[in-house]
């Protein structure tokens, strides 16, 4: 069955997401809003990459809808990297359900969450 306006076939429509990276001096904002998932986490690694080292990396979550196990994965996955790599991560502004998934899964006693936007 067709949905409408370019929607799955399943009459879903594809969620909405976007990530935008920008650059200050030694300080990398990663901007993410909508809903990062299976989908779209592949979009989201693709602005990490060449991250020099003594940078700090903040991925700013207050637009963030929603994440699942494909997104909290990519998170820890960016923890692990930036200890390898020499380069700081933490959160910023997560909404009330991201910050639950983030607390139940201990993500916040590994990176540091902010309450202000970078």
């Amino acid at each position: 069955m067709a949905g409408q306006g370019g929607a799955r076939f399943d009459g879903i429509r594809p969620a909405t997401f976007s990530v935008e990276r920008s650059e200050r001096e030694d300080l990398v904002v990663l901007t993410v809003a909508g809903e990062l998932d299976m989908a779209t986490v592949d979009r989201f690694a693709a602005l990490v990459e060449g991250i020099p080292p003594g940078r700090r990396v903040v991925v700013d979550l207050g637009d963030l809808e929603f994440i699942d196990s494909a997104g909290l994965h990519l998170l820890l996955n960016l923890d692990l990297r930036s200890r390898q790599e020499g380069w700081e991560l933490a959160l910023a502004r997560p909404r009330t359900a991201v910050l639950r998934m983030l607390k139940l899964l201990k993500i916040d006693s590994r990176i540091p969450i902010l309450d202000a936007p970078p």
